[in-house]
């Protein structure tokens, strides 16, 4: 009987710990993708990646709203920050509010 409730215990420890670990690899993936998209976006108009931010996150399915993505350029620095809220479900209908948040800027070396 202990033996079972160990395993049990082990099992919810491991699955809570399997999807914390898929959404933080989302959120990193994502990051990166919109540190490329500001890096190589130097052309673009900051409401164009404010789009093609929101359309990478509606890809990967990340509940993220427009109102939570900003983009700003000054100058030569071009800047984004994205925040959203991930439902995890880490034990059957025990759902944690992660919430993820990142600011990413990138400079664009030559001139027009």
């Amino acid at each position: 009987m202990k033996t079972i409730i160990k395993l049990l215990i082990a099992v919810v420890i491991i699955n809570a710990t399997a999807r914390l670990g898929m959404s933080a690899l989302t959120q990193y993936q994502f990051r990166d993708a919109v540190q490329e998209a500001v890096l190589f976006g130097s052309h673009e108009t900051t409401g164009e990646l404010q789009a093609s931010i929101l359309k990478e996150a509606e890809e990967r399915g990340l509940p993220l709203e427009a109102e939570n993505v900003t983009v700003e350029r000054q100058g030569m620095l071009t800047t984004a920050e994205a925040t959203y809220t991930d439902a995890i479900e880490v034990f059957p209908r025990y759902i944690y509010p992660m919430v993820w948040s990142f600011k990413v800027d990138a400079r664009r070396i030559v001139g027009q």
